[in-house]
């Protein structure tokens, strides 16, 4: 249970000088949307966490101010009016930077099962008609569509313990966390995408090659495709991506307990759920072999578009079984088996999956002697 014991206000409002607090009516509803707020802030998947390697900075030496007196004012007056600060500095290097909305700092001083946080989050403002006069009003998101957090977490002894970063945009903006803030992140880019690619590849290899091995390089395929780009790492839109409406090859797979157990690798606190996918740290990951006989194997470098339209098991019609490899020079290379283009050939698995449509990288037979 949440309890918000202290909370303020401050519009951070680009064509003034100073942030000030808002005067907050005794029958307002701030607190209750604080304590939501919160909870939804300790459930978010996607944040990261960072400290504070400099003791002497400006926002840390406020919160242990704020600490030590357990109080919010008049700290939350310096952490207010950094902000406005640093977001007016940023506007001047990049005008309409996105990101750098004109909104709301909300502070708070709260218990969450008998443990101490703060809280500082800042709200986009959102302009909506009123419900009663249909007169245009500007206010709270309660929606927290366009939000920036900050979650510490206090020790038994009231330090600071853990410092959770967050951001409703695709990255985390860095304005917030390093100019504002003055935070260092406790993984860097590179730790991230080497240590999150080795957990879902091994989760996938312990979890389908034995017991589901059609499924298998087909999601991993899917890891890899994402793996292969510079772009952020949001674990909940990589884990719907991946696994949301996959139509397994096995029907004994569990797709959403599948996906519940992916999930559960983010609480091992061995990567951060938000970060930029680095690809160059795990290219040399990205090669997977198959032994088809004990003298053949073959090897896929890199992802494959529509995996199964390019290798899949087949079983001809007589009952033998294999694997078809479309390649028009491979075809070249090798002798033709006599008699089968007189059997009707059948796909064993699905022959197709819509889920890929990443670019053609290759893939290569190696035999025994």
């Amino acid at each position: 249970m949440t309890n918000i014991k202290q909370f303020t206000a401050h519009p951070i409002d680009h064509a003034k000088a100073k942030a000030t607090q808002t005067p907050i009516p005794n029958n307002g509803e701030l607190n209750s949307y604080l304590a939501t707020l919160i909870e939804w802030a300790y459930q978010e998947q996607d944040v990261r966490q960072f400290f504070f390697a400099e003791k002497t900075t400006e926002v840390h030496a406020a919160l242990q101010n704020l600490i030590a007196d357990d109080t919010l004012s008049p700290q939350a007056d310096i952490i207010a009016n950094r902000l406005l600060k640093k977001e007016k500095e940023r506007l001047e290097e990049v005008e309409h930077l996105k990101g750098v909305h004109e909104g709301m700092l909300l502070q708070a001083i709260f218990t969450r099962d008998d443990a101490p946080g703060i809280l500082l989050a800042k709200v986009d403002l959102s302009e909506f008609l009123g419900r009663e006069d249909f007169r245009s009003r500007t206010g709270i998101d309660k929606k927290h569509r366009l939000l920036k957090i900050c979650l510490i977490e206090l020790s038994e002894k009231h330090g600071i313990q853990t410092v959770h970063v967050g951001d409703t945009n695709s990255t985390i903006a860095v304005y917030w966390w390093k100019d504002f803030l003055e935070l260092t992140e406790k993984r860097t880019d590179s730790s991230n995408t080497k240590t999150a690619f080795a957990v879902f590849d091994t989760f996938l290899g312990k979890t389908l090659r034995k017991d589901y091995p059609r499924d298998y390089p087909i999601l991993f395929n899917e890891v890899l495709r994402r793996f292969r780009r510079n772009q952020p790492f949001k674990a909940r839109q990589f884990l719907n991506e991946v696994f949301d409406n996959y139509r397994p090859s096995h029907n004994n797979l569990d797709v959403p307990d599948l996906k519940r157990k992916a999930a559960s690798l983010l609480d091992k606190d061995k990567f951060d759920a938000n970060f930029t996918i680095l690809p160059g740290e795990v290219e040399k990951r990205f090669k997977k072999t198959y032994t088809l006989t004990p003298q053949i194997e073959v090897t896929i470098d890199g992802e494959l578009e529509n995996l199964a339209d390019q290798i899949s098991g087949f079983a001809l019609e007589d009952g033998t079984q294999g694997v078809f490899i479309k390649s028009d020079s491979g075809f070249k290379q090798f002798p033709p088996r006599q008699g089968i283009a007189a059997r009707r050939a059948v796909t064993t698995g699905h022959a197709t999956s819509k889920q890929f449509v990443a670019s053609t990288d290759k893939a290569t037979v190696k035999t025994g002697q």
